[in-house]
């Protein structure tokens, strides 16, 4: 049994990282501690093993020419920052980035993962300003990208399947579904949305 969960489990991972290939063969992303998730989430991360994901989408990405970068937390704060340059501490919980300063509101995961774009692996630096500049031609994308993610953990959570399917665990926190289907309301989303135009949010 244990065999086939790895088997299936590397199945899996390989298929994730040509999915994650077809967007692009230069990946930035930042370094976790692995033995931190292990500590909060046991069992659960070590057979899903995201180290071993991570070495092999590092081996498909240089096997096509492509590098997987990766840039320390402790400088870029990805998930405390907003494009205003306004920083603020969320909990592991809060799955939605509403800026006190600007209002803007996005998925965090979405958020920091636009922001990672305008980072400098060597220096561990993110550049605001590049963010800043981007960020009307991303919008649209990146709102569409966390309605279909909120459609998706709604599917999931209403589901009445057993939480583990294949050998493999599967999440379905209904308290994060909650945060995350915020989108519904799309029109307050874009009311709120960052505006690089308005002085007034930093």
């Amino acid at each position: 049994m244990v065999g086939k969960q790895a088997a299936h489990r590397k199945s899996l991972h390989r298929k994730l990282a040509n999915q994650t290939l077809k967007l692009g063969k230069n990946i930035k992303t930042e370094k976790v501690s692995v033995k931190a998730w292990q500590k909060n989430w046991g069992k659960s991360i070590g057979f899903k093993s995201p180290s071993s994901f991570q070495s092999e989408l590092k081996r498909k990405a240089e096997n096509t020419g492509g590098t997987v970068l990766m840039f320390s937390t402790r400088f870029t704060a990805l998930s405390q920052t907003c494009l205003s340059g306004n920083k603020q501490k969320k909990s592991l919980s809060q799955r939605v980035h509403h800026c006190s300063v600007c209002g803007l509101k996005m998925q965090r995961d979405i958020l920091s993962a636009y922001l990672s774009r305008y980072v400098d692996p060597k220096t561990e630096t993110l550049s605001i300003e590049l963010a800043r500049n981007g960020w009307l031609g991303m919008e649209q994308s990146l709102l569409d990208g966390w309605q279909v993610g909120s459609n998706q953990s709604a599917r999931i959570a209403t589901s009445s399947k057993s939480p583990i399917v294949g050998g493999i665990e599967r999440m379905s926190s209904a308290s994060i579904v909650c945060e995350e289907s915020e989108p519904a309301r799309v029109n307050e989303t874009y009311a709120v949305s960052w505006n690089p135009t308005d002085k007034s949010g930093g």
